[in-house]
């Protein structure tokens, strides 16, 4: 994706954005202090590493490399007691010295 402003004004800036990557999901946000990349409805597939580079009129580019990690929340949570029955919801009644083994198995998710 790139963000041109060579020769105007940031609200006329020459914006891009690979439709093989990020396509219409991502974009600048520039009336703000720092101006920031916003990608929207973030994917597994868009994990990995991004370089950014800004070149300045009168300095050297500046080039940096990005990690982004993409989080997938579990989709399912079970949880079962030492006989492997599904305990879901509640386990119980127990009694104070009691012992109790219980195993949580978690389906999806990175």
């Amino acid at each position: 994706m790139s963000f041109d402003v060579r020769g105007r004004p940031f609200e006329k800036a020459l914006y891009w954005s690979d439709s093989n990557s990020f396509g219409p999901r991502a974009y600048f946000v520039t009336n703000k202090q720092p101006a920031k990349l916003t990608v929207d409805n973030i994917q597994l597939d868009d994990e990995g590493v991004y370089r950014c580079r800004v070149d300045f009129q009168n300095s050297p580019t500046r080039n940096h490399r990005i990690n982004l990690t993409v989080i997938v929340p579990p989709h399912q949570i079970l949880v079962y007691d030492a006989s492997g029955r599904d305990v879901a919801g509640a386990v119980g009644p127990l009694f104070e010295g009691d012992n109790i083994v219980l195993t949580c198995e978690v389906r999806g998710g990175k």
